[in-house]
């Protein structure tokens, strides 16, 4: 089965994470489009990581990474970017390369600086990446495949051909030095020289992986609102970033594609300049800017702040539209958590008329945006009244009635669960201090599930819980040991047995147990920890120090049983992967 990740809005919407989480299923991973001007972040066990260009499932030995046709290739961004997971320790990826993908030139990443410089204030704020001019020659014929490497004829006669048809731009418009033909020459035989181990005839590939039943999985750069098409044009990328493409961009019959995963988060970024109708500014701004994304919203490749917004249902309805949709992956909503309202565009204002329609760009550049404001919740304060949890339930609702009426249809929650895990530990607080940030984390990650059941229910959808590490063992500790005083089952508890009776598939994401934060614990909380800790044999997980165990704590309760080592099995049969 062939499925796809892309983006409703602007790009910046997680999809890399959520590649991540699907590659495990994965037997191949395709980039079909784009090129090394737009990154995606990966965490994983390895640590932290910005890949621009790799497929983000080169971290799974049993996958196989292809860079299609489609992409924009920069072989030396490439060979450094695989240098720089190896160094840290990655296994070294299988990669392919189609022998049809076409190569980005050194001049292309000039081009791209000197046509910015040249039009100053009216530049349309490009990564200068080489990405348009590298497009423009595809297009115009005159640009290098990857197989054209290995034919020395052919590439002489073009070398020289092409570079004489750029001198005359770079003299009379720019006014740059001139390309050496014999220079350009030594440097292609520099880049086939490092490609060539992985030149593939990607489609052929493609074709009998799909005849054999494999999984594959197209990775999307950016979002709708890029594409060159059906986006806010001109300020758009230079390759269609829709899934349709896909199936030109890797090389496969465009009835192959099943599955279609839009990714949108819960408030809006964008990298660029173009049309933005629910932006923010100043110290709105940065303060959603310093808490979004992983470590901030700065941008994966060029590092530069991200514009911010609200949600905006316009832009993500019209960009699951155009997508095809077929599941949506909403995500990161605990980074709203310091507001008191949530801010939702539902609507443009256009010369007095108000439209939930995506306009053209010449009417998106009038567009006033039409907010409604949500109650908002307030996760990370210690000071939270914990006897609010009506107003949080009822937020929580209202926000996944907002996202139904955008999308129709909910199939997949993401549950980041950072909420009450930034710093808050038993030394640094008092016990009455500590419960209260638990509560808050509680309250507001239970009702949102809680308030999306219903509908995963109906569309047999999934919960994806990834465990934060941060505070005392991680906020799935937190919230069991909060929810066990209140008589509520713990979130991953529900998720994997109440919720597994009605068929829905769940995937909890343990955090490791520290020693350290263990004894804390227990000193604390003695009668807690007698009673919902459940610690393994000793020598159960090998003799490290540091490393208690990935589940030991997460869901402590009676249910649990240790089988190896390596899977919790809940009564019932559900299991869970460490």
């Amino acid at each position: 089965m062939v499925k796809a990740v892309v983006g409703a809005n602007w790009g910046d919407e997680g999809k890399g994470k959520i590649t991540d989480m699907l590659a495990r299923e994965a037997d191949i991973i395709i980039r079909f489009q784009g090129g090394a001007n737009a990154g995606h972040t990966i965490v994983n066990n390895y640590g932290k990581f910005a890949l621009h260009t790799l497929p983000s499932g080169v971290f799974y030995d049993h996958t196989t990474s292809i860079i299609g046709n489609g992409v924009a290739l920069n072989i030396p961004v490439l060979m450094k970017e695989i240098k720089s997971i190896t160094d840290r320790n990655v296994p070294m990826p299988k990669i392919l390369v189609s022998d049809r993908a076409q190569i980005v030139m050194p001049y292309h990443v000039l081009f791209d600086q000197y046509e910015e410089e040249r039009l100053g204030g009216k530049s349309f704020g490009s990564t200068k990446s080489g990405i348009a001019p590298f497009y423009s020659d595809k297009y115009a014929k005159i640009g290098f495949q990857v197989s054209e490497l290995f034919d020395e004829a052919l590439l002489q006669e073009k070398v020289e051909r092409v570079a004489e048809q750029k001198n005359v731009i770079l003299e009379h418009l720019y006014h740059k030095p001139a390309i050496v033909p014999s220079e350009l020459l030594d440097t292609l035989h520099e880049y086939r020289d490092l490609i060539a181990p992985f030149v593939c005839d990607v489609s052929l590939y493609l074709d009998e992986a799909i005849k054999a039943g494999k999984n594959i999985l197209l990775e999307g750069q950016l979002g709708t609102l890029k594409d060159p098409d059906h986006g806010i044009y001109p300020m758009v990328t230079s390759s269609s970033t829709l899934a349709a493409y896909g199936a030109i961009g890797a090389g496969i019959p465009p009835y192959e594609i099943k599955e279609i995963y839009t990714v949108c988060k819960a408030y809006s970024s964008a990298v660029g300049a173009g049309a933005f109708v629910s932006e923010i500014f100043g110290e709105e701004a940065d303060e959603l800017r310093r808490r979004g994304g992983d470590g901030g919203e700065y941008g994966a490749t060029t590092g530069r702040p991200r514009r911010m917004g609200w949600f905006d249902c316009v832009a993500s309805k019209y960009g699951c539209r155009l997508q095809g949709t077929t599941d949506v992956c909403f995500t990161v909503l605990d980074v709203l958590g310091y507001l008191d309202e949530i801010p939702v565009c539902t609507g443009y204002e256009i010369d007095g008329e108000v439209t939930t329609q995506f306009p053209v760009t010449a009417k998106l550049e009038k567009a006033k945006e039409e907010l409604e404001r949500l109650y908002g919740i307030k996760v990370l304060a210690i000071q939270a009244d914990i006897s609010a949890g009506s107003d949080n339930e009822a937020t929580a609702n209202m926000v996944v009635e907002k996202t139904i009426e955008a999308f129709g249809r909910i199939d997949v929650l993401i549950n980041n669960a950072q909420a009450s895990a930034s710093g808050v530990t038993i030394q640094d607080h008092t016990t009455e201090q500590f419960d209260l940030a638990m509560y808050s984390g509680l309250y507001a990650t239970f009702y949102y599930m809680k308030a999306c059941y219903p509908h995963l229910k109906e569309t047999q959808g999934a919960i994806i819980n990834f465990a934060s590490g941060a505070g005392l063992f991680g906020n799935y500790g937190q919230c069991s040991y909060a929810a066990a005083k209140e008589g509520i089952r713990g979130l991953s508890r529900v998720a994997a047995t109440e919720w597994a009776k009605d068929g829905i598939n769940t995937n909890v994401i343990c955090p490791l147990a520290w020693t350290a934060q263990l004894e804390n614990f227990q000193n604390a909380y003695p009668e807690a920890f007698k009673a919902n800790v459940k610690m393994p044999p000793a020598g159960h997980f090998g003799d490290s120090e540091l490393e208690i165990g990935r589940v030991c704590v997460q869901l402590a309760t009676p249910d649990f049983k240790y089988l190896n080592g390596e899977t919790l099995t809940l009564e019932g049969g559900m299991g869970l992967r460490p």
